[in-house]
């Protein structure tokens, strides 16, 4: 090869740089000599240094010695020296995976390649390839120090260069049908923009073949390759989290020089699975809003994009914006705001979460409306709302504000059932409403009680099924389950006292039976405990109770009462307690 006497036979996986040094160490020739040589075969249109078997990646390497390439960041690394000492200690060989930018660990042993001496710190020079020894002290690099344990995606890296040298295929899948070239543009620009985003022009980093440099480049692009695409995805999550306030819903500004490496520096069909994979983060993952400006994305991308204002989402669902801003402002919708340096402040809210409640949100319903369903005052409508026995949206509304209230929870409020056909001691339900049941919480417990199955209720026509207020209860029912007996009616503690009900009202105006005012439906009532029953009862007794004690008349009664000096508390013509039946202290009668 080259009229040279001696052609060694390549190794395997030998670089073709370090061949030629070895070829002209053989020969007596320097490695500069020797390329010299090949540069001017070329030249003269002779390929002679394909007459031997070669690895197709002399190809590559060939191209590179003969026009190198302007990138400060080469695929190829013929300026900087790296190896590892164990793998010449297994076969004194260059090999041609340490001739790339980007590989600098050995995937054999996961150790860090070596770039200098470490007998005299000196970094390695070319010549070191073909006698293996340090050019300045003489130290064999096959008794080098200690190796250094490499980082898992430093190793990753190089390992997936190997495969491409080999032509074999690697552990991604997602990456198999990139090239060297094209893996190592891939893998160039996003280590660049995991590692080095904050420096201007990060592309044109300098000595980036130096170990030093190109170390934490290969990392990053380990970080961001190696599980594709969740590590593409988290690369992107962060680039987000790491953008400026004020730019933050700009698609451009977020990404920045990692936009343009996907949409230009990465064009060709071989990148399109990076296009599709952002594209896919775009839509799962980007929180801010799309706009058809955006006109790198596709118009899908835009369209079924999951983050859109209120104005947009209330037209394409045909839900009112007044509900979806009431929605946002109550915290029940998933969204975003951003302020704007004119004061204005954006917000856009998560269309997938609204498109699965829509039924729900076009068919609220007012407070007018639901009153008319229920059949009620809209005074009890808004007391179900406040016990949660009916659902809304948008919070509870300003004065003179509308509710959205849910109609599915007023027509499932309870299930009653058909009337039957005697309606005797039914009556309906905005009856108790207006007459027997608290102004406060009485409907709703009476309805908590109907859910519950404690209080049956039955609708008369097939049309008052939701009709609340048409609902007929059973009288003596709702007597024993909803109300209390320790808070009585005058007229149901003048039954207990076996009186009648003026009887009742005029102990309470004198105030010998106690009694206290409370709401009733829309009046306030006087109502009586049962400790006042008994507290009266103990006190004091009817002239009839003394009567039938003496076994003798009422009227007899007066006049021995009277004749033995005891008074009456209460009685006709007593001022202050007038009643129709005398009352007596019980502590000064002695009933036989």
């Amino acid at each position: 090869m080259f009229g040279l006497l001696i052609t060694p036979s390549p190794e395997p996986g030998e670089s073709f740089y370090g061949y030629l040094y070895r070829t002209g160490d053989a020969n007596g020739l320097t490695g500069l000599e020797v390329i010299d040589l090949l540069r001017r075969s070329f030249a003269a249109g002779q390929a002679e240094w394909k007459q031997i078997h070669f690895p197709p990646s002399w190809s590559l390497l060939v191209e590179e010695l003969i026009t190198p390439t302007t990138d400060a960041i080469r695929c190829w690394s013929l300026r900087y020296r790296k190896c590892c000492t164990q793998c010449l200690s297994q076969s004194p060989h260059w090999r041609e995976v340490w001739d790339l930018t980007l590989a600098t660990c050995c995937s054999t042993h996961e150790c860090c390649l070596r770039d200098h001496c470490s007998a005299c710190g000196v970094r390695f020079k070319a010549d070191v390839m073909a006698r293996l020894e340090c050019t300045e002290c003489g130290a064999s690099l096959l008794q080098d120090a200690a190796p250094v344990r490499a980082d898992p995606m430093g190793i990753w890296l190089t390992s997936e260069f190997g495969h491409r040298l080999r032509g074999t295929a690697g552990r991604s899948p997602s990456l198999a049908h990139l090239t060297l070239s094209e893996f190592h543009e891939l893998a160039k620009r996003f280590g660049v923009r995991a590692s080095h985003s904050l420096i201007p022009k990060p592309l044109k980093l300098s000595g980036a073949g130096d170990l030093i440099v190109a170390a934490p480049l290969a990392e990053a692009a380990g970080r961001v390759l190696s599980d594709w695409p969740l590590g593409f995805h988290s690369f992107l999550k962060g680039v987000t989290l790491e953008a400026d306030a004020s730019s933050i819903w700009k698609l451009g500004s977020v990404f920045g020089s990692t936009y343009t490496d996907i949409h230009e520096g990465l064009n060709g069909s071989s990148f399109d699975f990076v296009r599709n994979a952002f594209y896919s983060f775009i839509q799962s993952l980007w929180e801010a809003p799309l706009a058809k400006r955006n006109r790198r994305l596709p118009v899908g991308t835009i369209v079924d994009h999951r983050w859109v204002s209120i104005p947009k989402a209330a037209q394409r669902l045909g839900i009112k914006r007044a509900l979806l801003r009431r929605m946002v402002s109550a915290g029940e919708l998933s969204h975003h705001s951003k302020e704007f340096a004119s004061g204005r402040t954006g917000v856009v809210v998560e269309f997938l979460q609204l498109r699965d409640r829509r039924g729900q949100l076009i068919n609220a319903i007012s407070l007018e409306e639901a009153a008319d369903i229920l059949k009620i005052t809209e005074y009890r409508v808004r007391q179900l709302l406040d016990a949660g026995l009916l659902q809304y949206f948008g919070g509870t509304p300003p004065q003179g504000g509308r509710w959205w209230i849910d109609h599915m929870s007023v027509t499932n409020l309870a299930i009653p059932i058909p009337c039957p056909g005697v309606t005797d001691g039914l009556v309906s339900i905005a009856y108790l409403a207006k007459h027997e049941l608290s102004a406060e919480g009485g409907l709703v417990e009476l309805i908590a009680s109907i859910q519950h199955g404690k209080v049956r209720a039955y609708f008369a026509a097939q049309e008052d099924q939701f009709a609340l207020g048409r609902w007929l209860v059973d009288r003596d029912s709702f007597a024993r389950t909803y109300q209390t007996r320790s808070s009585l009616s005058v007229a149901e503690a003048a039954s207990l006292l076996g009186v009648k009900q003026e009887v009742a009202y005029a102990l309470v105006r004198s105030g010998l039976l106690a009694s206290y005012s409370a709401p009733s439906g829309r009046v306030i009532a006087r109502f009586v405990s049962m400790e006042a029953i008994e507290t009266f009862n103990c006190s004091y007794a009817f002239g009839s109770e003394l009567a039938k004690a003496a076994r003798t008349s009422p009227k007899s009664v007066v006049a021995d009462m009277t004749g033995r000096g005891i008074s009456p508390v209460a009685g006709p013509g007593i001022v202050g307690a007038e009643c129709r039946h005398y009352v007596w202290p019980r502590s000064v009668c002695r009933l036989r």
